[in-house]
């Protein structure tokens, strides 16, 4: 059992098992991680800014994070443009 595996047996707070797996990353690998979080954040921006407030269903983020990453294009990769879309793709509560 790596140390990862050994963090999801763990029922700990998602943000703190993310901390730690980032901790455990190799000097020298590097990645991007996009997750529910930063769908969060941008929601909350777009409902500013659209005057919307409360138009995403939060409960969709998880699976729409994993579809952009999923079906991204890795030659152009993801944005934050990416996020909007497939927040308004996926999460909208009248959708």
């Amino acid at each position: 059992m790596d140390v990862t595996d050994l963090i999801n047996r763990i029922e700990i707070a998602e943000t703190t098992i993310h901390c730690l797996k980032v901790k455990i990353i190799k000097i020298g690998r590097e990645s991007i991680r996009w997750t529910k979080t930063d769908f969060y954040d941008e929601a909350e921006r777009v409902e500013e800014n659209r005057d919307m407030p409360g138009i995403y269903d939060s409960d969709k983020f998880q699976e729409a994070v994993e579809l952009m990453i999923q079906k991204h294009n890795a030659e152009i990769g993801i944005t934050w443009k990416t996020v909007r879309c497939y927040l308004d793709e996926h999460c909208l509560k009248d959708k």
